[in-house]
């Protein structure tokens, strides 16, 4: 199974260590994955509700977790593992093990 070029991007953003301190927000993603929605009021809108909804799946698999009483998302421990190794496996060059 390929993981596509924007997950990839997401999971490297989310295991930034700023983000694994602190957390992150909804607001925080466009930024990093160079959106340029700030002209746009309806591109903004739409934009955020992508990011809405990316997050509800992330949360869905367990991938990430609410902060209580807060607006902010954490990444787990153990997902925190999984995520790395997945990022390892894209970023191998499967050629070099062929037979």
């Amino acid at each position: 199974m390929a993981i596509e070029l924007h997950e990839a991007k997401l999971f490297g953003l989310l295991l930034n260590g700023t983000y694994l301190l602190k957390g992150f927000r909804n607001r925080d993603i466009p930024r990093q994955l160079e959106h340029r929605t700030k002209s746009d009021p309806a591109l903004r809108r739409k934009a955020s509700g992508c990011i809405t909804r990316l997050l509800r799946l992330l949360r869905a698999h367990s991938l990430i977790r609410k902060v209580s009483h807060h607006l902010y998302y954490r990444v787990t421990n153990v997902r925190q593992r999984l995520m790395t190794t997945v990022l390892g496996v894209h970023d191998t060059d499967v050629a070099l093990f062929g037979a």
